[in-house]
């Protein structure tokens, strides 16, 4: 009875353990009761603890233990591995995705930029036109033409009959 007692004091202390050596007497004393139970605590706290065992404590666990705390380690180094994967691959999609946008961007820059382009050339061609009438009609009007100094002549004309003036 007071061996039970000193198992149970004991193995209460163990669990309440949080370093590195302390999970490995909690492996240790649970194959020594026969605990499944206790042998999987253990066993959890060691991989949580994300160092391997040092080859003293590899011994005292023995081969099982030791194989299943760097099995586990394994394979959750390998599904963080593949979460970083798979978070590096949507950061990829991700700036491909804005990368495209960007591109897309630019060429609806460069369409406006020809378009302002082309109604700028418009307008000057227009202005262009626009002085050159402006220059036609100022010719004219520093023309005799123009001036309405010929006009007399233009609009009275003797009729080569009877001499009257014709309108």
């Amino acid at each position: 009875y007071a061996m039970e007692e000193l198992e149970t004091k004991i193995i209460q202390e163990l669990k309440n353990t949080s370093s590195h050596d302390g999970f490995v007497d909690l492996v240790v004393a649970a194959q020594l009761v026969g605990s499944e139970e206790l042998y999987q605590d253990g066993l959890q706290r060691l991989v949580s603890a994300k160092s391997a065992p040092t080859l003293a404590q590899s011994t005292r666990m023995g081969v099982q233990a030791t194989h299943a705390v760097m099995m586990a380690a394994m394979e959750a180094a390998v599904t963080s591995a593949k979460q970083k994967v798979a978070s590096a691959r949507q950061e990829a999609a991700l700036a491909k995705q804005e990368a495209t946008s960007a591109k897309k961007e630019a060429a609806d820059a460069i369409k406006q930029a020809d378009m302002s382009k082309k109604e700028a050339d418009s307008a000057r061609n227009k202005a262009l036109l626009l002085e050159q009438e402006l220059a036609k009609s100022q010719e004219v009007k520093s023309s005799p033409w123009g001036t309405g100094a010929f006009q007399p002549i233009l609009t009275k004309r003797k009729c080569l009959q009877c001499g009257h003036i014709i309108n």
